[in-house]
C-alpha cells in the first residue's frame, strides 16, 4: 500500500528519466505518445489476506486517498472479499499531462523553466526542434543572463564558422571566457542541432571553428649524443605536434606515469623518458618515431597503473611493462598504501598472463585491502637492476 509520498517519489524518477521525450513532444506539437500518457502509478491494492491482517492500516491508506486533492485523478475499483465483503479501494493515480505529473512530482518550475527556454531557443533557431530536448536538463537549470550570453555565443561562432581564434579572442560584448570553457558541451551540442549535424558530436573547438590549445608532452633526453640533436636539451616541453615531427630515433623509450619518477633518471644510452602522462597516454599516438623503438611502461602497481598500460598499449601493441610485476609490489610490502577507487574493469584484455594476474590479485584484495605502491617509492637499487634485466 502506497502513500503519496511514495507515489511522489516514482513520479520524480519517472520525470528524470522521461522529460526529455515529453518535451519533444510538446515542442512539435505532437499528440501525446500512447506509451506515455495517461501516466498511471500503481497504489498497491491489497489482497484479501493482506487487508485482513492490517485491518487499521488499510482503513487508514484508504482515508488518505479518499481526502486526495493533490495533482492526477485516483481510480477506485471494488473488490468482493468473502470475509470483508465489498469494499471500495484506491487502485491508480492517473495523470493526463507532464505539467500535471510534473505538479505532483514537485517539478513544475523544472518543467515550465524546461520549456520557456526550449521555446525561445526554438525562437532564433527553428530548426533545434528535433533536437533540443537532449539539453533539456541543462536548460532548466540555465540563468536568463547566461541564456542571453550562450544566444550571443550562438550566434556570434554562426556568423565566423571558421574563425581560427582561441577562445578568450573572442570579441563578444560581455561575454566571459570562463564562462564559454565551462559551458563547451552544450554550446557545441546545440551548434551541432543548428546545423542538422547527424552522427556523433564533434570536439568542441572543431565544431567551433576555434583554436585548441596545444598539447604539451614532458621529455627527458637521457642520452649526451642525442641530446646534442635537440640543442643540448635534456629536460624540457613542448607541444605533442612537435615532438612527433623528431628525427631523433631513440633505441629506447620509457614511458613513467608519475612527473617524480621521470625526474630521478640518471643517464642511459640511447634512452628517452616520456613523463607524467597518467591516463593521457592517448598522445602516444601522435608520436609515430615511438614504433621504431623499444617502448616500455612504468606506472603506479595499483589498478589504475595496470588500466593506464592497457590503454597505452592500444596504441604500442608491443609496448612491454617493467617494474610491475608481483615481484617488486612484494619486496616493497612496506611502502604499501591504500588506493582510493579502484579501476572499475573486471579484465583490461591488453595485459600478458602476468600483469593480469597481479591486476586480479589487486582487485581481488589478494594481498590486502586496495593495495596500491606508488612507483616513486621503489628503491633505486632495484630500479636499476629491474631496468638492466628488462631493457637488456
Amino acid at each position: 500500500m502506497k502513500s503519496p509520498e511514495e507515489v511522489r517519489s516514482e513520479a520524480k524518477r519517472r520525470f528524470a528519466n522521461r522529460c526529455s521525450d515529453w518535451l519533444t513532444h510538446d515542442l512539435q506539437c505532437c499528440e501525446p505518445q500512447e506509451s506515455h500518457w495517461p501516466a498511471e502509478f500503481s497504489l498497491g491494492t491489497p489482497t484479501e489476506q493482506g487487508a485482513n491482517s492490517r485491518l487499521d492500516d488499510v482503513r487508514a491508506w484508504t482515508a488518505e486517498w479518499r481526502s486526495w486533492a493533490g495533482p492526477g485523478e485516483v481510480r477506485w475499483v471494488e473488490r468482493k472479499w468473502r470475509n470483508l465483503g465489498t469494499q471500495s479501494v484506491p487502485e491508480r493515480l492517473i495523470f493526463r499531462t507532464p505539467g500535471e505529473l510534473a505538479d505532483f512530482a514537485g517539478e513544475q518550475m523544472r518543467w515550465g523553466r524546461m520549456l520557456g527556454v526550449s521555446q525561445e531557443l526554438l525562437a532564433q533557431w527553428p530548426q533545434l526542434k528535433s533536437g533540443i530536448a537532449r539539453w533539456a536538463h541543462v536548460l532548466a537549470n540555465i540563468a536568463d543572463q547566461d541564456l542571453a550570453r550562450l544566444v550571443s555565443i550562438l550566434r556570434w561562432i554562426e556568423s565566423h564558422p571558421e574563425s581560427d581564434l582561441y577562445v578568450r579572442q573572442l570579441p563578444i560584448a560581455g561575454m566571459h571566457t570562463k564562462w564559454i570553457e565551462q559551458r563547451t558541451g552544450i554550446i557545441a551540442g546545440l551548434l551541432h542541432e543548428i546545423r542538422g549535424n547527424t552522427g556523433d558530436l564533434a570536439e568542441f573547438h572543431s565544431a567551433c571553428g576555434l583554436r585548441s590549445l596545444p598539447q604539451y608532452l614532458h621529455v627527458r633526453v637521457l642520452d649526451p649524443r642525442l641530446r646534442q640533436k635537440v640543442g643540448g636539451l635534456a629536460d624540457f616541453t613542448a607541444p605533442v605536434e612537435q615532438i612527433g615531427c623528431w628525427k631523433l630515433l631513440p633505441d629506447v623509450v620509457i614511458i613513467v606515469e608519475n612527473v617524480q619518477t621521470g625526474l630521478a633518471f640518471d643517464d642511459l644510452p640511447g634512452t628517452v623518458v616520456i613523463l607524467g602522462l597518467g591516463y593521457s597516454v592517448d598522445l602516444l599516438q601522435r608520436l609515430p618515431w615511438l614504433h621504431s623503438a623499444r617502448c616500455f611502461y612504468w606506472g603506479d602497481l595499483d589498478t589504475h597503473g595496470f588500466a593506464i598500460l592497457n590503454r597505452a598499449r592500444s596504441y604500442l601493441p608491443r609496448l612491454q611493462s617493467t617494474l610491475m610485476d608481483e615481484e617488486t609490489l612484494l619486496n616493497h610490502r612496506d611502502l604499501w598504501v591504500e588506493e582510493g577507487e579502484p579501476a572499475a574493469a573486471d579484465v583490461l584484455p591488453l595485459l600478458t598472463d602476468q600483469e593480469q594476474a597481479v591486476y586480479r590479485g589487486l582487485k581481488d584484495n589478494v594481498w590486502g585491502q586496495h593495495v596500491r605502491l606508488e612507483q616513486e617509492r621503489i628503491s633505486w637499487s632495484f630500479v636499476r637492476l629491474a631496468l638492466r634485466r628488462d631493457l637488456g
